[in-house]
């Protein structure tokens, strides 16, 4: 075997067996230098090769193999010494969540619009203990995308608790019941349903009853361990609306909460389910990382980012309901 073709063997062994592999990165790894050239330095860069030597009319062979856990290795076998060994890492396998939805966490009135997205505070806890009972684990969705982007792994069974426009009832009874349990909410606050009470009263309950969310909830919420996002200023129809007012209820709604509250803003839920290319490509433009929808289904990495589905709780469903939505989508039930 002529002497250069031993030495790409030694270096296929040496990317074997001593350079460390990830699954998130690539490395190109240089061969030994030749009398009078410097060494071509290591560095870890995704799918980064380094410069080929010149082409000759010596015959080229590539050897190609897997590293388990790794990724493949492809290495071009000039006859010059080979300057090239690349490692082409796998995708990431999809990392899964289902995103229940609620509004409201409160009794309703009789005079109470749209009555199905009130759910009792019983009913509400009801469901919270069944899901842990049954193995799930509440997270976040900046926990989710820190997941699929190679942060810390999710519980065995994440779910995310979300809760639509901006009710105090969340702070009442939605917080206490997820503190039972140590799990975090997600706000998709309107901004039309934030109040202006910037402090707790002094006796909170003798005072009549206020059915936004206030400011102080909000920031006592994010001190618990709750998400805030963005659900616009007024939680209009933004497909029915010009370029300025869209980029102003998209962009705008989260500059203003990002300010307010000194917290990432990086969803966006779309108000009533509503969205159209234009839409989303104002969110994407706007810096939110992802965005909600109210159409069924389990959010995952392997769909499109700004259309993740979510499961709507609705009053009088229950741990019965829940149960069905949950095995309607193949989910553990």
């Amino acid at each position: 075997m002529p002497r250069r073709f031993r030495r790409h063997i030694i270096l296929v062994a040496a990317v074997a067996g001593v350079v460390p592999l990830t699954a998130a990165h690539s490395r190109t790894l240089a061969a030994p230098a030749t009398p009078g050239r410097r060494a071509v330095a290591r560095r870890p860069e995704p799918r980064i090769t380094a410069r080929p030597a010149p082409r000759t009319t010596a015959p080229s062979a590539v050897i190609r193999f897997s590293i388990a856990g790794a990724g493949r290795v492809s290495c071009r076998l000039d006859a010059r010494p080979a300057r090239r060994c690349t490692v082409v890492s796998p995708p990431p396998p999809a990392v899964a969540v289902p995103i229940l939805l609620y509004h409201e966490i409160a009794a309703p009135s009789p005079a109470t619009p749209n009555p199905s997205l009130w759910v009792d505070p019983s009913e509400f806890s009801a469901e919270l203990a069944w899901l842990a009972a049954n193995g799930y684990t509440a997270v976040t969705l900046d926990q989710w995308w820190q997941a699929w982007h190679g942060g810390a792994p999710l519980p065995v069974r994440p779910v995310v608790i979300s809760m639509d426009d901006g009710f105090d009832g969340w702070y009442w009874y939605a917080a206490p019941a997820l503190e039972a349990h140590g799990w975090p909410g997600v706000m998709n606050l309107a901004l039309s349903h934030l109040g202006t009470a910037t402090r707790a009263p002094a006796n909170p309950h003798d005072t009549p009853a206020v059915w936004k969310l206030q400011p102080w909830m909000v920031e006592r919420l994010v001190a618990a361990g709750w998400e805030l996002d963005s659900h616009t200023l007024t939680h209009t129809h933004l497909t029915q609306i010009g370029p300025a007012a869209l980029a102003a209820e998209v962009g705008g709604s989260r500059a203003v909460l990002q300010q307010r509250f000194d917290v990432p803003v990086d969803v966006f839920c779309y108000p009533y389910g509503e969205y159209d290319p234009v839409v989303i490509a104002e969110v994407a433009a706007s810096g939110y990382l992802a965005a909600v929808t109210t159409e069924t289904g389990v959010a995952s990495s392997a769909r499109a980012p700004y259309r993740l589905p979510r499961i709507t709780i609705s009053r009088g469903d229950g741990v019965a309901g829940l149960r069905a939505d949950l095995a309607a989508l193949g989910l553990p039930h």
